[in-house]
């Protein structure tokens, strides 16, 4: 539970929800040209994660504080990177050209999980004339929303 909120959360703070699915959609249109690096560089570092792991305010339980502190770097990069290959992979069984994507629209609701305050939704896209979904979640860390997961690419029938 905690990984899934908390294993990919973006360096960069947004103040407004609705703006989670523009920045979660430019890392979707970067996905043929990124690297692993490149990709990674849109989410949190493990280092803000334990950093956030500390504050009781921020994270109101006990035992995801503990799993935040503890988090390593192995165990980061063993997630962004299987987040990487799944997007990428299921985008190329979708034949999907990432630059040539359409955003459709972002819905998404806020949510406290495992004691933390965030965002969950879903970003719909186009490519061609077929719509597209992934989840998308975001993390709050007193200051603003940190991007916090891109997964579960599935096509819309």
């Amino acid at each position: 539970m905690l990984t899934t909120i908390l294993i990919s959360c973006s360096e960069t703070k947004i103040q407004d929800p609705e703006k989670i699915g523009d920045q979660a959609f430019a890392v979707l249109q970067q996905l043929d040209e990124d690297n692993l690096d490149d990709f990674k560089s849109e989410f949190i570092s493990p280092d803000k994660i334990r950093e956030m792991g500390e504050s009781d305010i921020l994270v109101k339980s006990s035992n995801t504080r503990k799993e935040m502190q503890s988090l390593t770097d192995e165990d980061y990069d063993s997630v962004m990177t299987s987040d990487f290959k799944n997007l990428q992979s299921r985008g190329k069984i979708f034949k999907i050209d990432w630059s040539n994507i359409e955003k459709l629209n972002y819905d998404y609701s806020k949510l406290i999980e495992s004691g933390v305050e965030g965002v969950s939704g879903q970003l719909h896209f186009k490519h061609l004339e077929t719509e597209y979904t992934v989840l998308v979640r975001a993390i709050w860390d007193g200051e603003g929303y940190h991007l916090s997961k891109i997964q579960e690419l599935y096509k819309v029938f």
